[in-house]
């Protein structure tokens, strides 16, 4: 009795790792994945600094990087046009300055027809659609 239970047991066994087999070889086969396969690929080939470029999209990082380079540590910002989760990803790139969305020593204008409020100056023009503003009269 104890041989014929281990025996159906082991079959059970057997099948269940076999129908598991099954399903991840349709999963890995099966097509209509939309390009997922091709951008794994592209972010386990490269390096940190291409992965975050093609999650943010490589105009949106290459200007938080330039902005990164013109604002000081420590010092306060406002983005204008970055919204949702471009705006973390944003925000996580430029630490240390720090957003404040109310009194901001510099405001990061990307891609929006916003009018910037007085009192900003012009401090850098990567194109004109994205504009670096700097409040008149503050230091750094």
């Amino acid at each position: 009795m104890k041989f014929k239970n281990l025996l159906v047991k082991k079959n059970i066994y057997l099948l269940v790792v076999f129908l598991w087999l099954i399903l991840w070889v349709v999963f890995l086969i099966k097509q209509n994945k939309r390009g997922e396969y091709i951008q794994l690929k592209f972010l386990y080939t490269h390096n940190d600094a291409e992965r975050k470029r093609f999650i943010m999209g490589q105009d949106l990082h290459d200007f938080v990087d330039y902005c990164k380079e013109q604002i000081p540590a420590g010092k306060t910002y406002k983005f204008v046009g970055i919204e949702g989760l471009d705006m973390v990803r944003a925000r996580y790139m430029l630490w240390p300055a720090i957003m404040d969305p109310f009194d901001p020593e510099f405001v990061l204008l990307y891609k929006s027809n916003e009018v910037v409020p007085g009192g900003y100056g012009v401090l850098k023009k990567v194109n004109d659609a994205e504009v670096i503003f700097k409040k008149k009269g503050s230091q750094g």
